[in-house]
């Protein structure tokens, strides 16, 4: 198995973005229904085209069969919050696929893309500092692997949703 930052600078990465954007849209089918798949994967795209250095977009792949896992982060720059971050909007691995000998590393990479992106912010604007996500998994679970992978305190909140 290999993981790929996905980067348009990269001309391989191009044969590798359908499959990405395909598993974007299969997460928002199965978590996230009644989103409108086609066009945040437009918005996906155009993010990654115009402002690739904003966004953080992984995949790992069984060598010649299909995409075992990705991982989709964007950097949000919240002026008004005094705080700039990167969150992780996405991220799954196919069952029965181990992927974690690729946590830490992605980590790191996700840690250099952060001090990468604050050369490019403004003096006065605040930089990356934080690595916000969502789960549709039991959070305690998910904390717990995430902190034996060297993650260390982890703030949480509660995210409700509900028809009006």
């Amino acid at each position: 198995m290999k993981l790929y930052r996905l980067t348009p600078d990269v001309p391989e990465n191009w044969a590798l973005y359908p499959y990405f954007e395909a598993r974007f849209r299969r997460f928002m089918d199965k978590y996230i229904q009644g989103t409108d798949g086609a066009s945040l994967a437009m918005d996906l795209r155009g993010k990654w085209v115009t402002t690739p250095i904003l966004t953080g977009f992984w995949i790992a792949m069984e060598p010649l069969t299909a995409p075992v896992a990705h991982l989709a982060s964007w950097v949000i720059c919240e002026p008004h919050a005094r705080q700039s971050k990167i969150v992780i909007y996405q991220a799954e691995v196919d069952k029965g696929t181990t992927v974690s000998q690729f946590v830490e590393p992605v980590f790191a990479e996700i840690a250099q893309w952060a001090a990468k992106v604050n050369t490019i912010i403004p003096e006065n604007q605040p930089r990356v500092s934080k690595i916000e996500m969502q789960t549709f998994h039991g959070a305690d679970k998910f904390e717990r692997y995430l902190h034996s992978h060297g993650v260390g305190d982890i703030e949480r909140r509660t995210v409700m949703q509900w028809d009006i």
